[in-house]
């Protein structure tokens, strides 16, 4: 009896394994369905950029760029010797950081990376507009230009969290503070954790899962049903992008009151309005919704189509962890960039 036991237990065994081989992971339907590119960005994705015309975005070998308008792949600008630690940008150039030696900004003009000079101990860095580093040996803030550094004078700083516009986010004596150049705002919610720009005066506030919109007070915010971990602004759709641990979601602002918080409406994809419209809503459940979504990037090409671009972290499945894109005018599907 027990000899047949065993026997048992061992074709139950051979069967339930081969049962598994025949059943296909959904990344391989998927493949079967749509021809997944290969990556030109793999790995994680430390920041989305939007300057002139241009897309840039940085991991930790590399910073990519292609133009907003352009289908071929992303052209390699920056190749690492020493890992990149954050991407930012003012009105005049890309900048980056590092893990060791000075910070870096693009010449455009030249196609070459230039030092900024007294920049050799910042290793993190933020802007959209004006771009703020920060010096951990020192706890010194700095605004940052191709020529150099001025210093912000803020005390007791630990951490710098976020900019955007001429707003910079800080942990200082243990409390989140936010400041404007160096002048403090107050009121501050403490569970901020990114700003982005409304337009060159305003901004809005990722604080826990609500949305700010500062202007002089804090009374115009709008809560949402994910635990979003990042933040961007579409302006011509009129809608925020926001990266959550399991995929993104939108708040599409009203046409007539866009900074009226209480009259936006949060949409996920596969909605109406949604940047994945609904025809496209299963293919993007099936590929990444389940997935940590960081950074966000909508732009505007041509008239009335756009592209989105998401970073992937896929945890085991590193094969899927890089930068995947959806262009509106094309074939409507998310893929590999």
């Amino acid at each position: 009896m027990k000899t047949k036991r065993y026997i048992f237990i061992l074709f139950s065994v051979i069967f339930i394994f081969f049962a598994s081989c025949n059943n296909t992971p959904i990344f391989s339907v998927i493949e079967n369905e749509i021809s997944l590119k290969k990556f030109s960005v793999e790995g994680n994705v430390l920041g989305l950029i939007e300057k002139d015309n241009n897309v840039y975005v940085a991991n930790r070998a590399g910073v990519y760029v292609k133009n907003k308008d352009d289908e071929a792949n992303w052209k390699e600008i920056l190749t690492a010797d020493r890992g990149i630690q954050k991407i930012a940008s003012n009105s005049d150039n890309v900048f980056v950081c590092f893990e060791s030696g000075n910070v870096k900004y693009y010449d455009e003009s030249n196609e070459v990376w230039k030092d900024v000079p007294s920049t050799e101990n910042i290793r993190v860095l933020y802007g959209d507009k004006t771009v703020f580093g920060y010096e951990e040996n020192s706890g010194k803030i700095y605004k940052i230009t191709k020529t150099g550094i001025d210093t912000v004078s803020i005390p007791g700083v630990s951490k710098l969290i976020s900019a955007a516009g001429d707003y910079f986010l800080v942990k200082a004596n243990n409390k989140i503070k936010l400041y404007k150049n160096g002048t403090e705002i107050s009121g501050v919610p403490q569970n901020a954790i990114a700003l982005c720009s409304y337009d060159n005066s305003n901004i809005f506030v990722l604080a826990g899962s609500t949305i700010y919109y500062y202007d002089s007070n804090w009374n115009n915010s709008i809560s949402i049903s994910k635990s979003p971990i990042s933040i961007s602004y579409f302006k011509e759709r009129k809608t925020i992008l926001l990266g959550s641990e399991k995929g993104y979601t939108e708040v599409k602002l009203n046409d007539a009151t866009p900074t009226l918080l209480s009259n936006a409406q949060q949409i996920n994809p596969g909605s109406s309005g949604s940047t994945t419209p609904p025809s496209s809503y299963s293919q993007y459940q099936t590929t990444l919704e389940s997935y940590y979504t960081f950074p966000v990037l909508g732009v505007q090409r041509g008239s009335g189509d756009y592209a989105v671009f998401l970073g992937i972290s896929s945890g085991i499945i590193q094969r899927n962890t890089g930068l995947w894109g959806f262009y509106s005018d094309k074939k409507r599907e998310w893929n590999r960039e």
